[in-house]
């Protein structure tokens, strides 16, 4: 179906994820907030970011971010997301943007739950970048 691109979602992992290459969430939600601001000033209409993730108790699997966000968007009013427009405009999805190494991720056996690799790619769509 087609999609109208209201804005973008930086979303940093929780440091439960665990991948030794990675600086503590807390830097890299300074430097997602820091790269979408300009002049001390939020500056970026388009893309905001979230620190939902980091929040959380223990690391979340991607698919339950993405329906998370998904609940958040139809049901309350967060500041990190962008202006949804009206209902007019259909219901509120998110797709899962990514590079292709974590695409190539998905064929480790065991390494993500096989429903949730078929709901993110039914249900949500991914987009990758390389």
């Amino acid at each position: 179906p087609l999609s109208t691109v209201l804005g973008g979602v930086i979303s940093p992992v929780h440091d439960g994820y665990k991948k030794s290459s990675l600086i503590s969430s807390q830097h890299r939600l300074a430097m997602a907030r820091l790269s979408v601001t300009r002049d001390n000033t939020r500056d970026n209409n388009w893309i905001h970011v979230s620190d939902w993730e980091i929040k959380q108790e223990a690391w979340t699997r991607t698919k339950k971010v993405l329906d998370s966000y998904t609940s958040l968007a139809n049901n309350e009013r967060v500041e990190w997301l962008p202006n949804l427009g009206s209902v007019d405009q259909g219901p509120i999805t998110f797709k899962l943007l990514c590079g292709g190494d974590l695409l190539e991720s998905f064929a480790v056996p065991g390494l993500w739950n096989e429903e949730d690799l078929e709901s993110i790619v039914r249900d949500y769509g991914i987009v990758v970048i390389s």
